[in-house]
């Protein structure tokens, strides 16, 4: 099934992606981190709203890598 991102209200840009043990699919977006339970999505973003890029899941936990974005000037 193909989806788009008024499926699931995030960015077109996914990097990474898994299934926790009870097949709940997640995904690192450059919107936030998704999960998808097989009928509905839902995106958890980061307080600065960065992207996610990287992910591990490991006994439970999710363990996800972010990108922050500075301005100088």
């Amino acid at each position: 099934m193909n989806y788009n991102v008024d499926d699931y209200h995030a960015s077109s840009l996914n990097w990474d992606l898994t299934v926790a043990p009870k097949g709940t699919l997640l995904v690192t977006n450059s919107s936030g981190l998704l999960t998808y339970d097989g009928n509905n999505w839902h995106l958890y973003q980061l307080p600065d709203q960065s992207e996610v890029s990287h992910l591990v899941y490991h006994q439970d936990t999710i363990f996800t890598q972010g990108k922050a974005m500075s301005a100088t000037g």
